[in-house]
């Protein structure tokens, strides 16, 4: 996901390589906002749960689980956010960044920001013992996937060349 921390801090000029790292203006071109993917995501998914419901258990540990699993993804991504800050870098995939983030959660997964996304609709759904809410991170990450990562690893790659590359060698995209 150092994608979506990198992209988030991307640029996706056409030329933004040929300038170094520090002079690109437009990051990579990322224009759905992935927040706002998850949320229309769980939105349609509160929706379908009101027009077919189907629970996944009536089990108080599920439900404690979806709560924690909410709980420490949002703490996860307040440490990422806090990292960002620290490097002076965006986090924000529509606009230029000034480093390949590989370390921390960095160096498990390239984008562990989207997969802190996918853990609230999980932990949400199962807080709710909902299995529509729970799934909705896959339509969710399928668009992301397609309107930002891809956009951001390019961006990525085209910016730092041969360290990116390493690392997207190194680090998987998910987990």
């Amino acid at each position: 996901m150092n994608s979506d921390a990198e992209s988030h801090q991307s640029a996706a000029s056409g030329d933004a390589g040929s300038h170094g790292p520090d002079h690109d203006q437009k990051g990579p071109g990322v224009k759905l906002p992935p927040p706002l993917v998850f949320v229309v995501a769980l939105i349609a998914a509160v929706a379908i749960e009101a027009i077919w419901p189907v629970s996944l258990s009536e089990s108080l540990v599920l439900r404690y689980l979806g709560v924690s699993l909410c709980v420490l993804a949002i703490i996860a991504l307040i440490a990422l956010g806090l990292m960002f800050h620290r490097h002076k870098t965006s986090i924000k995939p529509w606009e230029p960044t000034s480093k390949v983030m590989s370390h921390g959660p960095y160096a498990y997964s390239r984008n562990p920001i989207y997969v802190g996304f996918c853990f609230i609709a999980i932990g949400i759904g199962l807080a709710q013992n909902s299995l529509w809410i729970t799934l909705s991170f896959i339509p969710a990450a399928f668009i992301v996937f397609h309107t930002a990562i891809v956009r951001e690893e390019k961006y990525l790659e085209k910016k730092f060349g041969e360290e990116y590359r390493r690392y997207k060698e190194k680090v998987r995209r998910w987990l």
